[in-house]
């Protein structure tokens, strides 16, 4: 069993002074609470290994680990060598993000597998669910500690200098007032980098496999159409995505980095990209006024300072935009029919022209029972429109996921998906939606009104929509339920 976790704060200070209490470990037992004692086993310039002792669920536990620096971008990357107990393997990453001149927000991340038998190792663990638990708890209440006490005793120090390498790391951040969900949603969609990025021509998928992607992007970089690959790997449940150039750009060696999301309220939140790169080993003759490995390195910096700021402004720019028009609601319902009997109503799109009022027609492209594509011919209140609708129906989990690539003319974009689950005499059914509206259509269909009066407008149509559906179909159950009695 696999979990990833994250803890951040926002600390009054610069990025240096931070890191330079995280890269110090043989301070630690006098700054964290949970902290007992530190023995350093092995240390040099890029990495150390020690042994630490600590409470943990206020039991002293000791493990050891390996940490690789990376003051470049004022991270840390360990590796347990020795872990606790319960955890079969465990990496962690601490990262400092700049905010501004005066303040950073620091960033811890918990990567760990459980041990495959966890009998009788922990006293009331005796389940993977337990472990599971108990590790979650232990590491948030530990890492809580850790960073607000960091944050009491940080104080500004001047930054350090790091001399001219091959291999380099930048790390660059901006807040953006939108939810970091969001955020993360829309860099993770490849259809939206057009939109985004004034550069991009298109972006493609080649291949998905889990929560690994291949792409494709094509742009337009002074005056000349160039395509590259990269390789991106997600972790949605803590808002990152890893990715490397399969194929680097002239003057590297390799390239690959991070963007991360890190919440700071509700509706804010940090976007942070670290770029990693190695030089090539011979920059000479690529670029006519490139001839060395300072010329070169400075040249790459340069670039990638001014791409990814112009890529950060983009993104908080075009997420302004969309958050404007984005609107994103659920509502739930009660039949008094088995949760299957339910979903199997809705999955069987193929009744719906005689189970629902509002639907005239359906044509179905594809149906395997768990991937299914339709359009639908709908009657509405400004009158008879066609949808299609791809869908991923989960019988185990009694889910119905969906996109409508032909929306609406209202929308520009519409997803959502249906829940069912037991309650107490039947069915609770959730509907869950995700809109982006178009304001010029809406006042063209509704008549005049600011754009909130539109969302609600939108809301309440598909709302009714969804209560009209669960109404509809739990006649049609009820029909069948008398016919067959």
């Amino acid at each position: 069993m696999i979990s990833n976790t994250l803890s951040s704060i926002v600390i009054n200070a610069k990025p240096e002074a931070v890191y330079r209490i995280i890269r110090h470990s043989e301070n630690w037992p006098e700054l964290f609470e949970p902290c007992l004692n530190v023995e350093t086993l092995h240390r040099d310039e890029n990495e150390e290994h020690i042994k630490i002792s600590a409470l943990v669920k206020g039991v002293e536990q000791t493990w050891e680990s390996k940490r690789h620096f990376r003051p470049d971008v004022y991270a840390i990357d360990v590796e347990a060598m020795k872990t606790l107990p319960l955890v079969k393997c465990m990496q962690t990453h601490w990262l400092v993000v700049p905010l501004n001149q005066v303040q950073s927000c620091l960033v811890i991340e918990h990567h760990f597998e459980l041990q495959e038998d966890i009998e009788g190792i922990v006293d009331g663990v005796s389940t993977p669910a337990q472990a599971m638990e108990y590790m979650c708890s232990a590491i948030d209440t530990n890492s809580n500690k850790e960073l607000e006490n960091i944050r009491q005793t940080v104080e500004q120090q001047p930054p350090c200098s790091t001399p001219l390498q091959r291999k380099r790391n930048l790390s660059h951040s901006i807040v953006c007032e939108a939810p970091a969900k969001f955020i993360y949603e829309l860099i993770t969609n490849p259809e939206n980098f057009p939109d985004i990025y004034p550069a991009c021509i298109a972006a493609r998928s080649l291949e998905k496999d889990g929560n690994s992607e291949l792409l494709e992007i094509e742009a337009n970089q002074n005056g000349k159409d160039v395509s590259w690959k990269a390789r991106r790997n997600y972790y949605p449940d803590i808002l990152r995505v890893d990715f490397s150039l399969p194929i680097p750009m002239p003057l590297l060696k390799s390239m690959s980095g991070t963007w991360r999301i890190v919440p700071l309220t509700e509706n804010s939140c940090v976007l942070n990209a670290v770029r990693q790169y190695e030089l090539a080993d011979n920059v000479s003759g690529i670029r006519e006024e490139i001839n060395t490995l300072k010329e070169a390195s400075d040249f790459m910096a340069a670039f990638i300072d001014e791409n990814i700021a112009s890529e950060m402004l983009s993104i908080r720019s075009f997420a302004s935009r969309k958050q404007a028009t984005f609107l994103k609601f659920s509502s739930s319902s009660f039949l008094p029919f088995s949760p299957d009997m339910v979903y199997q109503a809705f999955a069987d799109a193929k009744y719906w022209p005689d189970i629902l009022p509002h639907c005239q027609e359906v044509d179905i492209i594809y149906d395997d029972r768990e991937n299914q594509e339709f359009i639908m011919q709908i009657q509405t209140p400004v009158g008879t429109e066609h949808f299609r609708s791809i869908r991923r129906c989960d019988v185990d989990d009694l889910s119905i996921n969906y996109f409508q690539p032909r929306t609406p003319e209202v929308l520009n974009k519409h997803s959502g998906s249906w829940l069912f689950r037991s309650s107490p005499g039947g069915t609770c059914i959730t509907s869950e939606h995700t809109v982006n509206i178009r304001p010029d259509i809406c006042t063209e269909k509704f008549g005049q009104g600011d754009l909130e009066h539109h969302k609600q407008t939108v809301k309440v149509m598909i709302e009714k929509n969804s209560h009209g559906t669960v109404k509809a179909i739990g006649e049609w159950l009820q029909k069948n339920n008398d016919k067959n009695a």
